[in-house]
């Protein structure tokens, strides 16, 4: 199912939350394995509260579409989130500009808190198979058509047949919030031609007269 447009704003929580045992099995390290479900983890509420300011940044993996030609877009608002009086929990507003799916990773701005954790190693998570993104609308432009010359170039006979030197023609773009083309709609090789969900058997042209 669709989740949000491309290029729109949508809200992420990010919750500081203690270890569990049952999140990092193989190896145990400290860190979550790949998978875990931090959702149930009891929250630090304290986190942000130190002396020195917390900052955590959201970073993004581009997952599908796959192959083709695809780009991993922009991820916007994911940078330098302050957790100063925050209670370990923080909602924030991101956009991506692009179509698919992406993982997100929250990771402790290290190189603000270097004194944190030797650096903040480990703080990190993975919210994987973000989405779906869809393009925000289609942009739909014309170009100028022209007839041949015909009789003397400036008419025809009546029932005569007559051609286009440059035949009528418009061009469907998938775009952003922004009006920016959204390459992945089509870009890559997963499911139809990537992202594409217009038919072309649905789309007609008729000439009148």
């Amino acid at each position: 199912t669709a989740f949000a447009k491309a290029g729109n704003n949508f809200n992420v929580t990010v919750r500081s939350v203690v270890w569990d045992s049952n999140d990092d099995t193989s190896p145990v390290d400290g860190v979550p394995d790949a998978g875990s479900d931090l959702t149930d983890n009891a929250l630090t509420p304290n986190f942000g509260n130190e002396a020195i300011t917390e900052l955590v940044d959201i970073t993004h993996t581009k997952v599908t579409p796959t192959g083709g030609t695809t780009v991993s877009g922009n991820l916007t608002g994911g940078d330098n989130l302050d957790f100063t009086s925050s209670g370990g929990t923080l909602t924030t507003a991101l956009s991506w500009d692009e179509v698919g799916t992406i993982d997100l990773t929250a990771t402790l701005d290290a190189s603000v808190d270097s004194e944190y954790l030797a650096g903040g190693s480990g703080v990190t998570a993975t919210h994987e198979d973000f989405g779906r993104f869809v393009p925000d609308r289609f942009a739909v432009s014309d170009n100028t058509p022209s007839f041949q010359a015909s009789c003397g170039g400036t008419f025809t006979y009546m029932d005569q047949e007559f051609y286009f030197t440059t035949a009528p023609q418009l061009t469907v773009t998938a775009v952003n919030e922004a009006g920016a083309t959204t390459i992945n709609y089509g870009g890559g090789t997963t499911g139809i031609n990537g992202f594409w969900q217009l038919d072309p058997v649905t789309l007609t042209r008729t000439y009148t007269n």
